[in-house]
């Protein structure tokens, strides 16, 4: 008998269930992850088309493609059956949207916006390295 995550039964939701979301989690995790990862790129290379889509958007922040590459990484360790890695990449991606609020409703920064790059004079943002209070509430 087949048991999905949450403990049903897989044969209880119809025959192929367990096949066809079986790999949505994968490719979602796998889009997730090379969205990161390209952004990341984008900053190291300071290549402005693969941080910011638009000249009149704001660039995608470092620290929200290290959420997109967490969040890849954790549906995917959840596919592979590492439910305990999932819960700490969780924990990590949590923290970090909670410090992040914190910061906007403090008015204090806590160093972790701009930890990893330091955000270039051509990013016109209020915060520069802080990623947007809806990203982290999301």
């Amino acid at each position: 008998m087949q048991y999905l995550s949450n403990g049903a039964d897989a044969h209880m939701l119809g025959p192929g269930f367990h096949r066809m979301a079986s790999p949505m989690p994968t490719i979602a995790g796998l889009f997730s992850l090379v969205l990161g990862a390209t952004v990341i790129f984008g900053w190291v290379t300071h290549n402005t088309f693969l941080i910011q889509i638009s000249p009149s958007f704001a660039p995608m922040q470092v620290n929200t493609a290290f959420g997109f590459i967490l969040s890849g990484a954790g549906l995917l360790v959840l596919a592979l059956g590492w439910p305990r890695w999932a819960s700490a990449i969780g924990v990590a991606l949590t923290l970090m949207a909670t410090i992040t609020l914190a910061q906007y409703l403090t008015g204090l920064s806590f160093g972790i916006d701009q930890l990893f790059f330091e955000t270039p004079p051509m990013a016109k943002v209020s915060h520069p390295g802080r990623m947007a209070p809806n990203t982290a509430v999301s």
